[in-house]
């Protein structure tokens, strides 16, 4: 009673989109907040964020409708929600490695890029090149936060094993954790 999830496997969750005539619609926000709400959730994590909406990810008209929909949840339930959204491949520094449109990350009150270590920081930090793959750094990525952190956050991932282990599957799962 504490976790649900929605995979959006059997029915995709759809936030905002546009109907017949070019309109931006948001044929489920109303249905989130209200469950939101009813089931007492402080939390939504939405990954990744595109899935979560029909529109032109480089359009800012479009990417402001579907981050204010996810705000007009926030605001009706009291719950924070967290978008996670991808970077571009080509990268980019902070918040502009972000793939689409600037209104996304400019309707976000608060934004963190998390990076696999690069090969320099791992020189620099005498991390073995074997064991660079285990770090993540996580920095502040809107400018408009204060105080801003004085420098990068690093963290260790660890392997923990979930013990779901069965006769049919005795190896069970695993899943990386930051320690």
């Amino acid at each position: 009673g504490r976790l649900f999830l929605n995979t959006g496997r059997d029915r995709r969750l759809v936030m905002a989109d546009l109907d017949g005539h070019g309109a931006i619609v948001h044929p489920d926000r109303d249905a989130v907040a209200e469950a939101a709400a009813s089931a007492g959730i402080g939390l939504i994590v939405v990954d990744p964020f595109v899935k979560s909406h029909r529109l032109d990810e480089n359009s800012n008209a479009h990417m402001d409708a579907a981050a204010t929909a996810w705000a007009e949840v926030a605001e009706r339930t009291g719950a924070a929600v967290l978008l996670i959204h991808h970077v571009r491949k080509a990268g980019g520094d902070g918040v502009e490695a972000t793939r689409g449109a600037k209104a996304l990350t400019d309707a976000a009150r608060s934004a963190a890029l998390l990076s696999p270590m690069a090969s320099e920081d791992a020189q620099a930090l005498s991390v073995p090149e074997r064991e660079r793959w285990r770090y993540v750094r996580l920095d502040d990525a809107n400018a408009n936060l204060a105080p801003r952190a004085e420098g990068a956050r690093w963290y260790r991932l660890e392997t923990v094993k979930l013990g779901n282990a069965t006769d049919l599957y005795p190896a069970g799962d695993s899943v990386a954790a930051i320690a």
